[in-house]
């Protein structure tokens, strides 16, 4: 309890404390164009997803580390300045009844309060809302030592009725059409994806919301690399620039527009986006992958390759992609100049644990199995919470025969992912006959990066997005490395 209240003692406390400090920042930042406003209601995580979630260190999630950050970021200067004013109100109001449930709704509403400094959800939950309004209003009601009632003639109550009715019945029917034209939108996405519809279907919806404009880009992006019809190609292109324009907050259609480029051989243009990418966003692996393509496309060898290991430094998972081991087997030399960049890269001297697993993880691949258990074992004293790092542990351990050690190990690892088979096969399993356990399937790489966005694009446009969502069949496209196929 004691090291709880010191708030700085360990690794997670610091990179807690740390991200809290950060999110301020950001929500700060995101306020520049949106002082008076904010972003709007449930777009916390697009205003700042530049500022966060382009960093591969960091999971995607939808709820905000404060609740007033989050309601600083949605709602401004104003909004927050409503809150403030709603919450004192009411507060206020339950203390002036001096009556013992009156005084622990207001002990709740403090303590509520509390609790979102550290984690939001309120914001996010109707049903919460609700259910302290009518606690409130219960209480409130209870207490009331009189009504204030406005008295209206019966002509003037006439319009009054038809004013509320007309108002209901407006708003009501906006959100109605709005829900099925969301709806329609996302079933027919749905049939296409299971094959019970022709994409065809819907290309022909006639929306221009961000998310439609994406959907039809991807299929379309689809039918050119079955037929390779140019014509589908440009509609790509177009419908990526249109969905840009309507949201610049998200980079994922600028990364889509810069493989479509450099795809048709439009370098220059392709050049211009993937830089700028990569200069914002220097922790997102993928936009760095982009980037390599087009130097190698332009015959930039040694750049490809800094770009590339520059990719597996910031997410080793690289490593363990199928499209990697293919290299390795088809074009050794391309695959030892990386492996060689990445070693001379590495950063040794580092005291941050994340890092550290990931040198571990690298090492390992690179064949330094006793300094990549060095690196592992440094990051877990740490920050034990790296379920990855104690899977590859247990992988090192596995490798030296060493059963009774690796089942530890995979213990550790199973308590973050408790669904992996083999982990659960494995720990199952004697100590001597941890080899016998069936191994590990590759990860895909860019099957990780479609999931990520997936998230992104659900809480984003509130749709369900095309399954293919990100241009990137293979980390090293066969069409511009030569060997590779």
């Amino acid at each position: 309890m004691a090291k709880t209240l010191r708030l700085h003692a360990t690794a997670s406390q610091q990179r807690s404390l740390d991200a809290r400090c950060r999110d301020y920042s950001l929500a700060a930042r995101s306020l520049e164009d949106n002082l008076l406003f904010g972003a709007g209601n449930g777009n916390y995580t697009l205003a700042i997803n530049g500022g966060l979630y382009e960093n591969d260190d960091l999971v995607y999630t939808n709820f905000a580390s404060s609740g007033f950050v989050q309601l600083i970021t949605e709602k401004g200067i104003l909004g927050i300045a409503i809150w403030l004013f709603l919450f004192l109100a009411v507060l206020v109001s339950l203390l002036k009844l001096k009556a013992p449930d009156a005084y622990l709704v207001a002990g709740i509403l403090v303590l509520l309060a509390l609790k979102e400094t550290t984690f939001a959800v309120f914001a996010d939950f109707p049903n919460l809302q609700c259910l302290f309004v009518i606690l409130i209003a219960g209480v409130l009601n209870m207490h009331a030592q009189g009504a204030g009632i406005l008295m209206l003639s019966a002509k003037k109550l006439k319009y009054f009725y038809v004013v509320i009715a007309v108002l209901f019945i407006a708003y009501g029917a906006a959100f109605a059409v709005h829900d099925a034209r969301n709806k329609k939108s996302d079933d027919l996405i749905a049939q296409v994806e299971s094959g019970e519809m022709p994409a065809s279907a819907y290309l022909a919806l006639d929306s221009d919301q961000t998310s439609c404009l994406l959907n039809k880009a991807a299929l379309q992006w689809e039918r050119h690399l079955r037929t390779g019809e140019m014509s589908s190609c440009q509609e790509a292109v177009g419908l990526l620039r249109q969905a840009i324009a309507r949201n610049p907050r998200d980079n994922m259609p600028r990364y889509n527009l810069a493989l479509a480029y450099l795809h048709s051989g439009r370098t220059d243009e392709a050049s211009g986006i993937l830089h700028r990418l990569v200069q914002e966003y220097p922790d997102n692996s993928l936009f760095r992958i982009g980037l390599a393509k087009l130097l190698y496309r332009k015959g930039d060898i040694p750049g490809g390759s800094r770009q590339y290991a520059c990719a597996i430094l910031t997410n080793p998972g690289i490593m363990e992609d199928s499209d990697w081991r293919r290299l390795k087997n088809v074009n050794y030399q391309l695959y030892y100049y990386i492996c060689n960049v990445v070693r001379d890269s590495l950063p040794y001297s580092t005291e941050n644990p994340i890092q550290m697993a990931k040198n571990g993880k690298v090492l390992w691949e690179l064949g330094d199995t006793a300094a990549s258990a060095s690196m592992l074992r440094k990051a877990v004293a740490a920050l034990p919470n790296l379920g990855r790092a104690w899977y590859h542990l247990g992988i090192i351990a596995d490798a030296r025969q060493e059963y009774a050690q690796a089942k530890i190990y995979f213990k550790k690892a199973l308590l973050f992912n408790p669904d992996d088979r083999f982990l659960q096969n494995y720990v199952s399993c004697q100590a001597t006959a941890g080899a016998n356990a069936e191994p590990a399937a590759e990860r895909s790489y860019c099957r990780s990066r479609v999931r990520s966005y997936y998230l992104k694009f659900r809480t984003w446009y509130k749709a369900k997005p095309y399954r293919n969502q990100i241009y990137l069949k293979n980390i090293f496209d066969e069409s511009i490395y030569p060997g590779c196929g």
